[in-house]
């Protein structure tokens, strides 16, 4: 009997913080959207983001190839919360972190819809066991361009 009340609290604390991560990004995402002309503006919107929302370990935006020719084929910017509390911005898409063949951004583009990925180690982003909420970003012609990936730690379980 205790362990199926653990179990039960666990899966409510689970909900609640899938629920909550799923309202954030999806109140954020129109900003994003709106700002698509202002990539620069993008690291900025996640970390407000990331700062109001202590369950993600960081929030990244993949941009399809060349999106933003002067930022190159790989357009990655991501923000993490570091162990001492404070955020880190850098942009970690290359060629040796290839997100474009990512389970992650392939999945939310094939389904054009929001998903949640297995668990899966992050050696570029989160650089821990995460599952991450990824949700395309579509332009003002219903174009994707891009899945924003937040990621949520799998330690606090």
């Amino acid at each position: 009997m205790r362990a199926k009340s653990e179990l039960k609290v666990k899966n409510l604390e689970i909900s609640q913080v899938v629920n909550s991560v799923e309202t954030a990004v999806n109140n954020t995402l129109w900003v994003i959207e709106r700002d698509l002309s202002h990539p620069d503006s993008i690291f900025a919107i996640e970390k407000r983001l990331v700062s109001q929302n202590k369950m993600m370990t960081g929030c990244g935006i993949g941009f399809v190839s060349n999106y933003y020719p002067d930022k190159g084929q790989w357009f990655e910017p991501y923000v993490e919360h570091l162990d001492d509390g404070t955020l880190e911005a850098r942009q970690i898409g290359s060629e040796s972190h290839d997100y474009l063949n990512s389970s992650w951004y392939l999945d939310a583009i094939a389904a054009d819809s929001a998903i949640w990925t297995e668990p899966y180690l992050d050696n570029a982003g989160a650089r821990e066991l995460i599952c991450t909420y990824a949700i395309p970003i579509h332009d003002s012609e219903k174009r994707i361009v891009g899945i924003m990936g937040v990621d949520i730690s799998l330690n606090w379980m």
